[in-house]
C-alpha cells in the first residue's frame, strides 16, 4: 500500500512502518551497533509531516517516537550534540505557512 515500508536485514524482516516516505535514514543514535530506522510520513506535498521510527528491541524492531512538524521533511542527519550521552536526530523542515526552513533537533 501507499507509504508501507519494510526493513529487511538480509533475508530477515526486521520491522514494518505504515505511512512512510522519503527521506529515510538508518542511524545508530546510542553508538551500540544497533541502528534505528527513521522516516518521514507519506503526507500530501506541502502539508504537515510526521517523523516516525523503528528502534531495535532484542532481535526485532518496534515503532519508536513520533514527532509532528509543520511542513514537509526535506532531509535527515544526526550529530553528537555538545555533552549529550548519545547522538541527536536533526530534520530539515519546510514551513509553508511561514515560508521558511528550520532544523528540528531531538534526542
Amino acid at each position: 500500500g501507499a507509504g508501507l515500508c519494510t526493513l529487511w536485514e538480509g533475508p530477515v524482516q526486521r520491522g514494518t512502518l505504515q505511512d512512510a516516505a522519503w527521506p529515510m535514514v538508518l542511524v545508530d543514535l546510542a553508538d551500540t551497533g544497533q541502528y534505528s530506522f527513521v522516516t518521514a510520513s507519506a503526507a500530501p506535498p506541502g502539508s504537515a509531516d510526521t517523523v516516525r521510527s523503528l528502534v531495535p528491541v532484542g532481535e526485532g524492531m518496534r515503532p519508536g517516537a513520533r514527532v509532528t512538524v509543520p511542513g514537509p521533511v526535506t532531509a535527515f542527519t544526526s550529530a553528537q550534540w555538545a555533552d549529550a550521552p548519545h547522538r541527536v536526530m536533526i530534520a530539515a523542515v519546510s514551513d509553508p505557512a511561514r515560508r521558511t526552513s528550520t532544523l528540528w533537533v531531538w534526542p
